[in-house]
């Protein structure tokens, strides 16, 4: 029997979001029964957006445990091995891109069942994107030091290796922390370094500001806080 495939299917970053699924993703969507997920509650809502053809009911949607190689992940790709497509749904948008789903990748990978990933929405790349900052040369940093000192001197390094090889740092923090890491980088990055926040991004509030230190206000975007958003710099 010849082994089913993986499909990495892009999802909405947020609950209003305005993306909308291609007709290839919504095609491959509405093609499955099996999916795994981060979190099957927000899978279903947003399946649930593309007018599926079938119930609710009639899909499978497993959830995917802290870590990705453990026995729900192996069970579900041993039935793709089995002949069974199936299509795994991350909270990250992009499946695999800063997302626990890349040990889903791996594995699969590992037992020979072929992967195909479909366009949609990253956060990290559409930030980038929209800062004007380098795009040939960039780093993503995932999250920096939570202590105050820790991070300064983090925030520091970035900033000179970015001025060093001209390269875009990336990173992200927990939505609750967002106005202190941005009362932090604006007391401690160079005023001519270009620090940019994309908040909410493709969502209904999205909130995007780019520019120099200097040109920066702490009050800049408004409260962030609790809302998803990217940080990135270049010096």
């Amino acid at each position: 029997m010849a082994s089913g495939k993986l499909y990495l299917l892009p999802s909405s970053l947020s609950e209003d979001s305005l993306y909308q699924p291609d007709q290839q993703t919504t095609s491959v969507i509405h093609s499955l029964r099996l999916f795994l997920a981060e979190r099957s509650k927000t899978a279903r809502q947003f399946i649930r957006t593309t007018n599926p053809p079938y119930r609710q009911s009639d899909i499978e949607v497993m959830d995917l445990p802290k870590h990705g190689k453990d026995d729900v992940t192996r069970a579900f790709l041993n039935r793709i091995k089995l002949g069974e497509n199936g299509g795994f749904l991350s909270e990250a948008g992009c499946p695999g891109v800063a997302d626990p789903g890349a040990d889903v990748v791996a594995l699969a990978h590992e037992i020979g069942i072929q992967v195909i990933p479909l366009v949609g929405p990253s956060s990290i790349l559409l930030a980038l994107m929209a800062s004007g900052m380098n795009g040939q040369s960039f780093t993503f940093n995932g999250y920096l030091p939570q202590d105050k000192a820790k991070l300064a001197t983090e925030l520091s390094r970035l900033e000179t290796e970015s001025a060093r090889q001209k390269r875009t740092q990336i990173w992200i923090e927990t939505p609750y922390r967002n106005n202190p890491m941005r009362e932090i980088c604006l007391n401690t990055l160079n005023t001519e370094t270009k620090f940019c926040i994309a908040a909410e991004i493709t969502g209904v509030n999205e909130k995007i500001f780019s520019g120099k230190i200097k040109n920066w206000k702490l009050t800049t975007l408004g409260d962030l806080h609790k809302v998803p958003a990217i940080f990135l710099l270049q010096a």
